[in-house]
C-alpha cells in the first residue's frame, strides 16, 4: 500500500514539474516572439498626426474662434511641415476638452490635391497670352472642384433648394414602396373609369365563391374607397413634384401655344458668377463653423482666395439675416505654404495667419531617419554617415516616412542576393523625388539612364581613366630613375669610403709596434664598417620610401581600372552631362532634363550619384531577381564585386563560366580586390588559353600586396596542371610576387616554402633569376635563412641541388633533425652551406667519424684534417681566411691544433696577418721549429707572444 501512495506521489510531483516547465518554456518563447515583434520595422502612416504639442498655436486658434470678425485664417508653412497634423491636433483637443453636453465646432475639409509637374513645364514654354488663358480655365475647374466637395460632404436634406444633384443610393425597400404605390393607384383609377363594365363582366361570371369575392369589388362603398386612396397617392405624388420643381427646378423651360418660356437664365463665365445664389446657399447651410482648405495653394492662382473670401462674406451675411438666434459665423480655414504671395499683400486677403514650425527639416531629419530605421541601423545595414548625408536633403515628413515604408518593401521582397541596404534607400529616395525619370529608368530612357549609359559620357570617362594612368605610370618611371640614382650614389660612397680605409692601413702597416698596429687596424675595421652601415641604414630607408610610393602608385592605378562613375563623376561632370541631356533633340528627354534641374532635389540626386549610391548596378534594385542558369549564389557574387564588398576567397561558385561572362562586358571588374575568388581563379586557369586579359588582371594584383592572403585559400586548391600555369602566368605579369608575399608576413610557412619549392620545380632558370632579382635577392635569401628548409619529403634532389647551385645559396643553419637526409649529403658535397661555426660542427658530428665536442672547438683543424680530402676539407680550403675568423670567434680564447697544422695556417697566404695574430695569442701548443715559420714578422709575433718552445 505504501508503494502505491509513494507512486502516485511521484507521478504527481513529475505531473507539477512538467506543468512549471512548460510554462517556463512558454514564456521565453513569448518573450523572444515579443523581442522579434520589437525588432521588426514598423510602417509609418503619411495620416496627419494628432499629438502634436500645441502650445502657443492653441491660444492662437482659441483666439480665432473668440472674434466673429476673424473669418478668413491662413495655416502657414512649407510642404510638410505639419499644417494638417496642426488643425487635427486642435481638433483633438476641443474634443477632449469638451465636457460638457454642448455641440463641439464642426469641422469640413476640402482637399485639393493638385501636381504641377506637367503644367510647370508646360509654363515654361507657353507664351503669356496661353498662360492666361489657361489661368481661367484653371480657375474654373478648381471652384468646381470645391463646390463638388462641399455638396458631397452635404447632407441632401440641408441644401434642399440645391440645383446641384448628387447621386444618392436609394434602397430596395423604397423602389419597392413607390411601385407598389403606383400600381395601387393605376388600379384604382381603372376601377373607377371602367366600373361599369367591370360590374358588368363579374356578373356575367358563373356563380362560384370568386364571383361573390369580386362582386365586393363592385359595390358603391369600394368605388368611394378607391376614389379616396387614388386622391391621396395623386396628393402625395403632386406634393414631391412641386418640392422638386421648387427646390431643383426640374421644368426650365415651359411651351405654350408654340412658345417656350425660359424660368432659369445663364450670365457668366466664372463658376462660381454663373452659380452664385447657389454656392452662397450651399455655404450657408453646410451647417458646420470652419470649412478647412487644404493644398489650394498648389494651384498657384491668387486669384481664388479673392473668390472665397467674397463668398465667406455673403454666406455669413445670409447666415445673419435667416437665423433667428445669435448667428453662427462661418470661418474658412487655408492650409497653404509660405511663398504662395511673394509680396506684403497676404495680409490683404486673411484676418489672421497662424504660422506652422516645421516638424522636421534638413537638420533634424537624421534624428526621425534613425528613428524609423533603428532595425537596419543596429544590424549594420545601413551606415550612418550615409543616413547624415541624405537627411540634409529631407525636409518632408510624409516624404521621409514613405521612402521608409518603400525602402523596407523592396529590400524584404527583393533581398535575396544580399543587396547594399545604402543603394536600395538611395534608389527609394530617387523613386520618391523623381517618379517619373524612375519610370524611364525602367523603360531605358530618363536622366538618370543617360548618365550611365550615354556613350559620349563613357567614352569621356575613359579618356579620363586613360589620361590619369599615363600621368601615373609617368610618375612611376620616375621613381625608377631615382632608384638607379640612389643605388649608385650608394656603391661609389661605399667604394670611396673602401678606398679611404685600404689606404690608412697600408699607412700604419708599417708601424714597428705590431700589438699597436693590430689594434688601429682593427679599430679602422670597426670605423670603416660603422660608416658603411650608416650608409647602408640611409640607402635601405631611402630605398624602401620611394619603393613604398611606388606601390601606391601601382595601387592607384589597380583601383583607376576599376572605377566607377562615381570616382570620375563631380559636380561639374554631372552639369556637363545634364547639359547634354537638356539639348538632345529628344522632347522627352528634354522635359525630363528640365524638370530634374528645376527641383529643389537636384542637388540630392547629384550627391547620390557622386558619392555612388546611385551607380551602374541600379537595375538589380528596381525588380525581382529570378534564379536561372544564374543562381542566386552567383548573383550574389557579382553584386559582392560591383558594391566592392568582397566575400570570402572560398565562396563557392555553382558556375564560375556564366559568371565569367557576365563579368567580360566589364574587364575592370577583374582588376578589383574583390574578383579574388577560389573557384573563378582555378577555372580561368584551367581554360587560360580563352581568359588572358582576364588573368592578367588578376595576377597583376599579386604586385600590389592586396590579396597576399588570397594564397593561404587558393593554393592549396591548385592542381598540379593549374599550379604550373599559374606560376608561368604569375612570373610574367608580376615578377615581384614572391617578395610581396614573403614581405608581407601573411601568408602562412608551409605555404611560402611549398611556393618556393614549386617555383625551383617549374620555372625555367631566368624565370627564377628575374624573381630572385628582387629585394636583394628575396627567393635565395628566404631558402638560405630557412634551417627547416631541407624538411622535404621526396624532394627532387638533382633539381634541387642544380636551382640551390644557380641561385649560389648557401644554408646558414641546418636542422639535421628533420632534414631529407639524401638532400643533405648532396648539400654536404657540393658546399652549399654557410661556414660558419654551426655549420662546420654540424658536419664534423654528422660526416665526420667520433669526433669529440670539445676538439670541435680548441682543435677544429686539426679535427677537419683527419679527413684530408672530405669535402669540408676542400671547402675550407678555398675559404680558409673565413674559416679562421670563425674559429676564432668560437674557440673561447684557447687553440691546440697539432703543430703541423699550425704551421700550416701561420704559412697560408690567405689568411690575414691579423687573424693569424689573433690565432698566436690563443694558440696553446708550443711551435718546436721557429724556422718552418717562412715570414719573419709572423716569427717575431710568436716570440712576442712567447709561443716558441725554442
Amino acid at each position: 500500500m505504501s508503494d502505491v501512495k509513494h507512486k502516485s506521489w511521484c507521478k504527481k510531483i513529475y505531473g507539477w514539474w512538467l506543468k512549471a516547465k512548460n510554462k517556463i518554456n512558454s514564456n521565453k518563447s513569448k518573450s523572444s516572439s515579443e523581442q522579434n515583434e520589437k525588432a521588426e520595422y514598423e510602417y509609418q502612416k503619411l495620416t496627419p498626426y494628432t499629438e502634436v504639442d500645441l502650445k502657443e498655436s492653441k491660444k492662437a486658434f482659441d483666439y480665432v474662434f473668440q472674434h466673429d470678425d476673424v473669418r478668413n485664417i491662413a495655416i502657414s508653412g512649407a510642404y510638410g511641415s505639419g499644417k494638417s497634423s496642426l488643425i487635427e491636433s486642435y481638433k483633438k483637443y476641443l474634443q477632449t476638452t469638451n465636457t460638457n453636453r454642448k455641440p463641439g465646432r464642426k469641422f469640413l475639409h476640402i482637399s485639393l490635391a493638385h501636381f504641377r509637374t506637367e503644367n510647370n513645364y508646360l509654363s515654361a514654354v507657353l507664351g503669356k497670352e496661353a498662360n492666361s488663358k489657361n489661368e481661367n480655365n484653371e480657375l474654373s475647374i478648381l471652384e468646381a472642384k470645391i463646390l463638388n466637395q462641399l455638396i458631397h460632404q452635404i447632407s441632401s436634406e440641408q441644401i434642399p433648394q440645391s440645383n446641384f444633384a448628387v447621386k444618392r443610393i436609394t434602397s430596395k425597400r423604397d423602389l419597392l414602396a413607390i411601385t407598389v404605390s403606383s400600381i395601387i393607384f393605376l388600379l384604382f383609377m381603372l376601377d373607377i373609369i371602367f366600373s361599369a363594365t367591370w360590374k358588368e363582366f363579374v356578373l356575367s361570371l358563373e356563380y362560384s365563391g370568386l364571383k361573390d369575392l369580386l362582386l365586393g369589388l363592385t359595390t358603391k362603398i369600394f368605388l368611394l374607397s378607391s376614389a379616396i386612396w387614388s386622391m391621396g397617392l395623386f396628393a402625395i405624388f403632386l406634393y414631391y413634384i412641386i418640392k422638386i420643381q421648387k427646390y431643383k427646378n426640374i421644368f426650365r423651360k415651359l411651351k405654350f401655344q408654340g412658345n417656350e418660356i425660359e424660368i432659369i437664365t445663364e450670365s457668366s463665365d466664372s463658376f462660381f458668377d454663373k452659380y452664385l445664389n447657389e454656392v452662397v446657399y450651399i455655404f450657408a447651410n453646410a451647417d458646420v463653423d470652419v470649412i478647412v482648405f487644404e493644398d489650394i495653394d498648389r494651384f498657384e492662382n491668387e486669384i481664388i482666395f479673392e473668390r472665397l473670401r467674397e463668398i465667406n462674406t455673403l454666406a455669413n451675411n445670409q447666415l445673419k439675416q435667416y437665423q433667428k438666434k445669435k448667428a453662427k459665423v462661418l470661418k474658412f480655414f487655408y492650409l497653404l505654404r509660405d511663398d504662395i504671395f511673394c509680396t506684403k499683400d497676404r495680409t490683404k486677403f486673411f484676418d489672421f495667419m497662424i504660422p506652422v514650425v516645421p516638424v522636421i527639416d534638413g537638420f533634424n531629419s537624421y534624428d526621425k531617419l534613425t528613428t524609423i530605421l533603428k532595425i537596419y541601423i543596429d544590424g549594420n545595414k545601413i551606415e550612418n554617415g550615409f543616413l547624415e548625408g541624405v537627411s540634409l536633403y529631407i525636409d518632408d515628413m510624409r516624404l521621409l516616412k514613405n521612402i521608409c515604408n518603400e525602402f523596407h518593401l523592396y529590400y524584404s521582397n527583393i533581398n535575396n542576393t544580399e543587396l547594399n541596404a545604402n543603394k536600395m534607400f538611395a534608389m527609394m529616395v530617387y523613386k520618391n523625388l523623381f517618379p517619373l525619370d524612375f519610370s524611364l529608368l525602367q523603360k531605358n530612357q530618363g536622366f538618370v539612364f543617360y548618365i550611365f549609359k550615354n556613350n559620349a559620357f563613357t567614352i569621356h570617362f575613359l579618356s579620363i581613366i586613360e589620361n590619369t594612368k599615363n600621368k601615373f605610370l609617368e610618375n612611376i618611371i620616375k621613381k625608377d630613375l631615382e632608384l638607379k640614382n640612389i643605388e649608385n650614389n650608394y656603391l661609389e660612397s661605399i667604394e670611396k669610403i673602401k678606398d679611404e680605409y685600404r689606404r690608412k692601413r697600408k699607412d700604419i702597416s708599417n708601424f714597428p709596434d705590431l700589438k699597436k698596429v693590430n689594434e688601429k687596424i682593427e679599430e679602422l675595421d670597426n670605423q670603416e664598417q660603422f660608416e658603411i652601415n650608416g650608409y647602408q641604414l640611409e640607402y635601405e630607408r631611402n630605398i624602401e620610401l620611394i619603393n613604398k610610393e611606388k606601390e601606391n602608385i601601382q595601387k592607384k592605378i589597380l583601383q583607376l581600372t576599376s572605377s566607377k562613375s562615381k570616382d570620375i563623376l563631380k559636380k561639374k561632370n554631372i552639369d556637363q552631362i545634364f547639359e547634354y541631356l537638356s539639348n538632345s533633340n529628344n522632347i522627352e528627354k528634354n522635359k525630363t532634363a528640365l524638370e530634374i534641374k528645376n527641383s529643389p532635389y537636384f542637388s540630392l540626386l547629384k550627391y547620390l550619384i557622386r558619392n555612388g549610391y546611385i551607380d551602374e548596378t541600379y537595375a538589380d534594385y528596381m525588380a525581382y531577381f529570378y534564379p536561372n542558369s544564374l543562381t542566386i549564389a552567383d548573383k550574389t557574387y557579382l553584386r559582392s564585386i560591383t558594391d566592392k564588398n568582397a566575400k570570402e576567397y572560398g565562396y563557392k561558385l555553382n558556375n564560375p563560366k556564366l559568371v565569367i561572362e557576365r563579368l567580360q562586358h566589364h574587364i575592370n571588374y577583374f582588376s578589383q580586390p574583390e574578383i579574388m575568388n577560389v573557384d573563378l581563379v582555378n577555372y580561368l586557369l584551367t581554360y587560360s588559353e580563352n581568359y588572358t586579359e582576364e588573368l592578367k588582371a588578376i595576377l597583376y594584383q599579386f604586385s600590389m600586396g592586396e590579396n597576399i592572403k588570397f594564397f593561404n585559400v587558393f593554393w592549396p586548391a591548385l592542381n598540379k596542371k593549374n599550379l604550373q600555369n599559374f606560376l608561368n602566368l604569375l612570373s610574367e605579369y608580376s615578377p615581384n610576387f614572391f617578395q610581396i608575399v614573403l614581405s608581407s608576413q601573411l601568408v602562412s610557412d608551409y605555404i611560402l616554402k611549398d611556393l618556393s619549392l614549386k617555383i625551383l620545380y617549374y620555372l625555367p632558370q631566368e624565370v627564377i633569376k628575374k624573381i630572385n632579382e628582387y629585394d636583394d635577392n628575396c627567393l635565395s635569401n628566404y631558402i638560405a635563412y630557412s634551417s627547416d628548409y631541407l624538411n622535404i619529403a621526396d624532394p627532387d634532389v638533382e633539381k634541387l641541388i642544380e636551382q640551390f647551385k644557380f641561385l649560389d645559396i648557401k644554408f646558414i643553419e641546418i636542422n639535421y633533425e628533420t632534414v631529407n637526409k639524401d638532400l643533405f649529403n648532396k648539400i654536404y658535397n657540393n658546399s652549399l652551406y654557410k661556414l660558419n661555426f654551426a655549420n662546420i660542427k654540424l658536419m664534423l658530428t654528422t660526416q665526420y667519424f667520433a669526433v669529440d665536442e670539445q676538439d670541435i672547438i680548441h682543435r677544429n683543424y686539426t679535427c677537419v684534417q683527419g679527413e684530408p680530402g672530405s669535402p669540408l676539407a676542400d671547402y675550407i680550403a678555398r675559404d680558409i681566411n673565413v674559416y679562421l675568423h670563425q674559429i676564432l670567434a668560437n674557440c673561447y680564447h684557447k687553440i691546440t691544433d697539432n703543430e703541423t697544422e699550425v704551421l700550416y695556417l701561420l704559412n697560408h697566404n690567405d689568411i690575414s696577418d691579423a687573424h693569424k695574430v689573433e690565432y698566436i695569442r690563443y694558440l696553446q701548443t708550443p711551435i718546436t721549429n721557429l724556422d718552418k715559420v717562412k715570414s719573419s714578422k709572423i716569427r717575431k709575433i710568436i716570440l712576442h707572444f712567447g709561443k716558441s718552445a725554442e
